[in-house]
């Protein structure tokens, strides 16, 4: 994908202990693959808020203890997605204004 020019990002959730993150495994392979990194955030205080909305997401009342890290992760990843398609669809209306306008 990277070499046919799309953006690839990876993600790894920081639980900020080092002794059982996985971190510097996600960093070789990014760093092998010339990709960034995105470091979501996972610590005590950020499972502890996103409990509730994590129930709330959840269609049974179902999961285990990575449910909520991975409800983190994947709203990170959302919210990132969401950034990059605004960002192109404005430069797209951007560029079709120009034409409109030539």
């Amino acid at each position: 994908m990277v070499k046919s020019g799309v953006k690839v990002r990876a993600y790894s959730l920081d639980f900020g202990i080092e002794a059982i993150s996985e971190l510097p495994h996600a960093e070789r392979v990014a760093d092998f693959l010339n990709i960034p990194l995105v470091k979501v955030p996972a610590t005590p205080k950020q499972i502890e808020k996103a409990i509730v909305p994590t129930a709330k997401a959840l269609d049974l009342p179902f999961g285990d203890g990575v449910t909520v890290p991975l409800y983190l992760l994947c709203t990170n990843f959302i919210q990132s997605f969401f950034a990059t398609i605004v960002v192109v669809e404005a430069v797209r209306s951007l560029a079709t204004i120009r034409r409109l306008e030539e």
